[in-house]
C-alpha cells in the first residue's frame, strides 16, 4: 500500500505528465475542490472522485475506509486489478483509498494517478472530521451507544418507515434495578462499568447494533423495527435473562444485577413521546412488580 500525503497546490511541484494532460489532472483538482465547497458527504466526494477518474483511466469502483471510528464507503463496482493508497495529512492518518481496474493500467496512467487520489486528501480530511464529529454528537462516550438524540432520530425514521409499509415497531425501555446501592456502596467507576456491561448486553441482543441507545443514567432504549407485542416481549425476556445471568463477583460487588423491561407496540397515529412515555410506564409497572421483569403497555 502507498502513503500519499497532499500534493502542493502549485501544480508546477507535481509530477512531469505529458503534453495535454495536464489539464485534465488540474480539472480534476477543480472538481474536487467544488466538491469540498458544496458538501462535506463522504459518499458524494467518493461519487464526483470516481466519475472523474473512470473517465479518464477506466477505473471501475473506489472505496474509502478508516480504522478508528469505523468507516466504509464505496462506489462503482470492485475489478481484479486494485491499487490502494494510504492517506496522510503531515499530522495524522486519514484512512485508506483504494481504486478498481477491469484492466491493467499503464505507467503513464499510475503516474496520473496518484496525483488525482493526492486531490483528495484535504477533502476527504475534511469530511471524516466532520463524519466523527456528527458520530460523537449521537454517541454516548460511556457505552458507546446512541444517546438521546439518536434514539429520537432513530424512532422518527422508523415511525415513517413503519407507517409506510404498514409494519409493527416496538420499543423496550430497559432500566438497571437496584442501582443507586451500587454506586453509593462501590464507587462510581464500578457504577460504569457494570452500565457499560449492560450496554454491551443490549447491543449483542438486539438484532442491529445500532438499535440501542442509551437513555439517561441506567436507563436504556431498544427500538425493534417490524416487531409486534410478541415479538417484542420475547426480546425483553432475552435481555433481562442475559443480564440476570451476569457474575456480581466479575465487578467486585455482591448486589446481583438485574433490569426491569417495558414493553410498548406502536399505535396508530402515536407520537414518539407518547410511545415512550407508554414504554416507560410499562417499565415502572415492572419496578414496582418486583423488579427483574418484564411488563407491557
Amino acid at each position: 500500500m502507498r502513503t500519499l500525503r497532499p500534493l502542493p497546490i502549485d501544480l508546477v511541484d507535481t509530477p512531469r505528465l505529458p503534453s495535454g494532460e495536464l489539464s485534465l489532472i488540474d480539472h480534476l483538482r477543480l472538481q474536487l475542490t467544488l466538491a469540498l465547497q458544496t458538501s462535506l458527504n463522504i459518499e458524494e466526494l467518493l461519487a464526483i472522485f470516481s466519475k472523474q477518474v473512470k473517465r479518464l483511466f477506466g477505473i471501475s469502483g473506489v472505496a474509502f475506509s478508516t480504522a478508528e471510528p469505523e468507516l466504509s464507503a464505496r462506489t462503482g463496482e470492485t475489478a481484479l486489478h486494485h491499487l490502494s493508497y494510504r492517506l496522510c495529512t503531515a499530522d495524522e492518518k486519514i484512512g485508506d483509498l483504494s481504486l478498481y481496474s477491469r484492466h491493467r493500467l499503464s505507467e503513464d496512467d499510475l503516474l496520473q494517478i496518484e496525483v488525482a487520489v493526492s486531490c483528495m486528501v484535504y477533502p476527504l480530511n475534511n469530511a471524516s472530521k466532520h463524519h466523527n464529529a456528527i458520530i460523537k454528537a449521537h454517541r454516548d462516550p460511556l457505552t458507546s451507544l446512541g444517546n438521546r438524540r439518536a434514539m429520537n432520530a432513530a424512532i422518527r425514521r422508523e415511525i415513517s418507515r413503519a407507517s409506510r409499509h404498514h409494519s409493527p415497531m416496538s420499543i423496550l425501555m430497559v432500566d438497571i434495578d437496584n442501582f443507586k446501592p451500587i454506586n453509593d456502596n462501590y464507587g462510581h467507576a464500578v457504577g460504569d462499568k457494570v452500565i457499560a456491561c449492560v450496554a454491551d448486553v443490549l447491543k449483542n441482543t438486539a438484532r442491529e447494533a445500532d438499535n440501542a441507545f442509551r437513555y439517561g443514567g441506567e436507563e436504556f432504549v431498544v427500538l425493534l423495527d417490524d416487531t409486534d407485542s410478541v415479538g417484542a416481549h420475547i426480546v425483553a425476556e432475552r435481555i433481562r435473562q442475559r443480564i440476570a445471568s451476569l457474575q456480581p463477583q466479575n465487578f467486585g460487588i455482591k448486589h446481583p444485577i438485574t433490569v426491569s423491561v417495558g414493553c410498548a407496540t406502536m399505535l396508530e397515529n402515536e407520537t414518539i413521546c407518547e410511545l415512550t412515555e407508554r414504554a416507560d410506564n410499562a417499565m415502572y409497572l415492572a419496578k414496582s412488580g418486583g423488579k427483574n421483569c418484564v411488563c407491557a403497555a
